[in-house]
């Protein structure tokens, strides 16, 4: 029951719209010969379902690389500009877009939520000086595309299980766990998995709800709960896990005292807003 129901969902993933304003983006620049390749990446990671169909498309078998590839830029000099246009039009040309309000789960918060987590991923990364900032930004933001599936595979379990966490106060994680017996973060590790992705990126999404002796991890991990503090988007509920011990000792302090330590951030949320919108 539950292979079947993870073959449903992982069959799903590959159907994932993208969001509408991303697709206006990449219809744009597929129309401007004078746009750089630093433009198609800054569309890319604006959209985690573009994120996740060119790292799909560059580490499939029909590249057949030496080595995982865990980032737009990455993919970018190994693809070239043409093969990602031609990648991308299709998906934004298409008449459907992911801003089906049908579950109640308001798809722009989400955008903001994932975009937020991406950039203080990649934020902890660099105060920490030994996890790679870009890979824990791509981790963050494609921590928990599995919430994307089961919200248009099985929305009725999924308005379900975000109702269930909103009245009850718990998390989104557990109520789906109850319903359907598995959590997204499973989900989103298992499709990553399939797709070839590298394993320290399959591992960071697969863990996000608890921290590792992984620099990657924690900024995730961290990054998840600092979102919630900071209460910029929705990703399904305002459940914040507290710091343990380990996550203290390695980022220098409690979930508050980090907050303060990364300094004015109003800034950083401005650009996400227009990175959303945009």
């Amino acid at each position: 029951m539950i292979q079947d129901l993870l073959s449903q969902l992982s069959a799903g993933s590959n159907t994932l719209p993208v969001f509408r304003n991303s697709a206006q983006r990449v219809l744009v620049l597929a129309a401007d010969s004078a746009c750089k390749p630093s433009d198609w990446i800054r569309t890319i990671y604006r959209d985690p379902i573009l994120t996740l169909k060119v790292l799909k498309v560059v580490n499939s078998p029909h590249y057949n690389l030496n080595h995982k590839i865990t980032s737009a830029e990455q993919a970018l000099v190994h693809m070239g500009i043409n093969p990602i246009k031609n990648l991308l039009l299709p998906l934004a040309s298409s008449a459907e877009f992911i801003e089906d309000k049908s579950t109640d789960f308001d798809l722009n918060q989400y955008l903001l939520y994932l975009l937020c987590v991406a950039h203080i991923s990649k934020r902890l990364a660099l105060q920490l000086e030994c996890a790679d900032p870009t890979e824990c930004f791509v981790a963050g933001l494609l921590h928990d595309f599995g919430k994307l599936v089961i919200a248009r595979t099985v929305p009725h379990q999924f308005s379900q299980a975000l109702a269930h966490s909103r009245t009850g106060g718990g998390s989104l994680r557990d109520a789906l766990q109850l319903s359907l017996q598995m959590d997204y973060a499973t989900l989103s590790a298992h499709c990553m998995q399939q797709w070839h992705f590298p394993g320290s990126l399959v591992h960071a999404v697969l863990v996000q709800h608890q921290a590792h002796a992984n620099d990657m991890n924690i900024c995730v991990f961290a990054a998840i709960q600092i979102t919630k503090h900071l209460n910029f988007g929705f990703g399904g509920d305002n459940y914040i896990m507290p710091f343990s011990g380990m996550v203290q000792d390695r980022l220098g302090g409690s979930l508050e005292q980090v907050v303060a330590s990364m300094g004015y951030l109003d800034a950083m949320l401005l650009e996400i807003r227009t990175l959303a919108q945009v």
